[in-house]
C-alpha cells in the first residue's frame, strides 16, 4: 500500500517556489504547450506562473523538469526542459506546429554557470537562431573546451559527421563528471 501511494504521489505535477517550497498541483498549458498557470486544489483558481515566484516546474505527463530561461535571439524567456544538470546544463524547447507539416521544432541549448544560453542544435536546420549548424557546433566545442579531458576527446570526435543529440548529451555528461568544479 505504501509503495502505491508514493508512486502515485511522485507522478503529480508540482512547482518549486522561490522559497524552495514544493507545491503539488495541476499545471495548465497553452495551445503551444507553454507552461503558464497552476492550481493546488481542484476548486482553486489557476494562478499564472511568474518566474520570480516559481523557479522550477515538474510535469508528470513527460516526467520533465522545467526552469525559466532566456533564449538566445528571442524577445522573451520561457520554461525550458532540463535534460542534463551540472556545471553545464542541457536544455530543450519545442514548438508545436512551427513548420509547414505541423511537426514539432526542437531546439537544444547549452547553459554554463550564469552565462546566457547558447543554441547548439535544432531538428530544423534552417531555424537556428545563431546562424549555421557549423556555428552551433563551434559554440558547443568552445563552451566545453575549458576542460582538458573533454577538449582532448572533442579533438578525436568526428563531429562533422556525428553531431547529433546523443553525441551532444554524452559530451555534456562527460564534462559534468570529469570537470565538476568548472
Amino acid at each position: 500500500m505504501v509503495l502505491w501511494q508514493s508512486r502515485a504521489f511522485s507522478q503529480k505535477d508540482y512547482v518549486i517556489t522561490a522559497k524552495n517550497d514544493t507545491v503539488h498541483c495541476k499545471i495548465k498549458m497553452d495551445a503551444f504547450d507553454h507552461i503558464y498557470a497552476y492550481r493546488a486544489a481542484k476548486g482553486d483558481q489557476y494562478a499564472v506562473i511568474e518566474h520570480k515566484n516559481i523557479k522550477q516546474v515538474f510535469l508528470a505527463r513527460d516526467s520533465g523538469k522545467y526552469v525559466f530561461k532566456e533564449l538566445p535571439g528571442q524577445f522573451y524567456a520561457t520554461y525550458v526542459r532540463v535534460l542534463e544538470e551540472g556545471p553545464v546544463g542541457l536544455y530543450e524547447e519545442d514548438f508545436k506546429g512551427e513548420n509547414i507539416l505541423g511537426d514539432k521544432s526542437i531546439y537544444w541549448f547549452l547553459g554554463k554557470g550564469a552565462e546566457p544560453l547558447v543554441q547548439i542544435k535544432s531538428n530544423v536546420t534552417s531555424s537556428l537562431n545563431i546562424g549555421t549548424a557549423k556555428e552551433a557546433m563551434k559554440a558547443f566545442i568552445d563552451k566545453l573546451s575549458d576542460c582538458s579531458y573533454v577538449a582532448a576527446e572533442l579533438k578525436y570526435a568526428d563531429l562533422d559527421k556525428n553531431y547529433d543529440f546523443e553525441v551532444i548529451r554524452n559530451f555534456i555528461r562527460m564534462y559534468n563528471t570529469q570537470c565538476p568544479g568548472k
